[in-house]
């Protein structure tokens, strides 16, 4: 079993940057809490964060490679495991034969695998009396069949959520049964699709009670990236707000929340997706007077007092994106651009400081290039075995 008196570690599992895992690890690690990233990206690109941002970094060339976190944990105790939902069957397998994993972590994994399933998810909130979208499991179900129940427009999903890749409204016939030609139909479910309002209920839970939230609304829209991107507004919502506390009940773990919530044409708050891990605003919530990774460490057990602030004040706009925002008409404006890059790079060296900023400048240029993402050669990757790089000092 981990030793309670060992340092507590965050490990981050991915296979690709995430903006939300950097910018939780980044501030996490400035309270002490040390930090090991764990990814099978073998490029440039993914060695960045690695470098700047977390105490340690490990490259694989699979996930095979990786038997068990003990090795690469030392003497630290893993406090909890962040990743995105398709990775929790690794973490599960990695957190149950890890004797370095402390016995909360563990479960945290388990109540988020439980709830990773956007189907299984559906069937537990439906049984708790939330509003969720129809559902209908793509195996078991004809196209023909999912329209006569559900209706068109509908949703394609994969059952894993993967930041919105892979989704698909579907209008007509045709475009159903292309999004369903295009992966295998037990990794996928049909769901009824709500029109509305895009909203977000956000924070930290703390044995099944909210400990801290926020309410958002987008404001607009970022075609350019995945799944609910662009911009936000903080809002003071009660009735958002008693529908997250109804979710946490459900949930009864202390996790991070991040719910996607439509508002539909009767006013009536529907919950479309849930994730629980670090959100891509976590930590640009700072902006608005509430620091949710003290929240975070405190649920864990790491930080012994609670946060000083619950929620953030209302009004105040935020976007994740450091790209600039879309303007109207055609071509760019250099100027404005520009002015918008400075002024939320100095939000962000602010916020989360000199590395962060840095290693979030060096991925908008790598995405500015418009290179094919490529994997390295077999003999760049560092395996778990060549890995030597011991834990930095601070």
């Amino acid at each position: 079993m981990s030793d309670p008196d060992a340092r507590p570690l965050l490990v981050v599992i991915d296979d690709d940057p995430w903006d939300s895992f950097n910018q939780l690890a980044t501030l996490a690690r400035q309270r002490g809490c040390r930090t090991l990233r764990v990814t099978t990206r073998a490029t440039l690109v993914s060695r960045w964060p690695n470098r700047l941002l977390y105490d340690r970094g490990v490259i694989l060339r699979s996930w095979q490679d990786l038997v068990s976190l003990d090795d690469l944990a030392g003497d630290h105790r893993i406090v909890d495991l962040q990743c995105p939902e398709r990775l929790l069957p690794i973490a599960s397998r990695l957190a149950a034969s890890s004797t370095s994993v402390t016995t909360q972590a563990r479960s945290r994994v388990e109540v988020r695998t439980a709830f990773a399933d956007k189907l299984d998810a559906g069937r537990r909130l439906r049984g708790a009396g939330i509003p969720v979208p129809d559902q209908l499991p793509a195996g078991q179900t004809t196209v023909q069949e999912a329209i006569f129940t559900l209706g068109l427009p509908l949703a394609v999903k994969p059952r894993l959520g993967d930041a919105g890749r892979g989704v698909v409204v579907a209008h007509a016939l045709a475009e159903l049964e292309r999004a369903v030609a295009a992966s295998s139909v037990e990794e996928l479910l049909f769901e009824q699709h709500v029109e509305g309002a895009s909203l977000s209920f956000c924070g930290v839970l703390a044995d099944g009670e909210v400990l801290q939230d926020a309410a958002l609304v987008r404001t607009s829209v970022d075609p350019l990236r995945l799944g609910l991107r662009g911009t936000f507004r903080t809002i003071d919502d009660e009735r958002l707000f008693e529908l997250g506390r109804a979710v946490a009940k459900a949930i009864g773990s202390s996790v991070l929340i991040d719910l996607d919530v439509v508002r539909d044409g009767h006013g009536r708050d529907v919950v479309v997706d849930v994730n629980l891990r670090a959100w891509h605003s976590m930590g640009l919530l700072r902006s608005a007077g509430v620091d949710f990774v003290d929240g975070y460490l405190y649920a864990i057990g790491v930080r012994p007092t609670p946060p000083s602030e619950r929620r953030p004040r209302s009004g105040v706009d935020v976007r994740p994106s450091l790209r600039p925002p879309p303007l109207p008409g055609t071509g760019r404006r250099a100027l404005t651009d520009m002015a918008w890059l400075l002024g939320a790079s100095w939000r962000r060296l602010r916020t989360f400081g000199p590395r962060y900023l840095l290693a979030d400048l060096l991925a908008l240029v790598s995405r500015r290039l418009q290179r094919p993402k490529l994997r390295a050669p077999v003999d760049a990757v560092l395996s778990r075995s060549k890995e030597s790089v011991g834990w930095a000092r601070r």
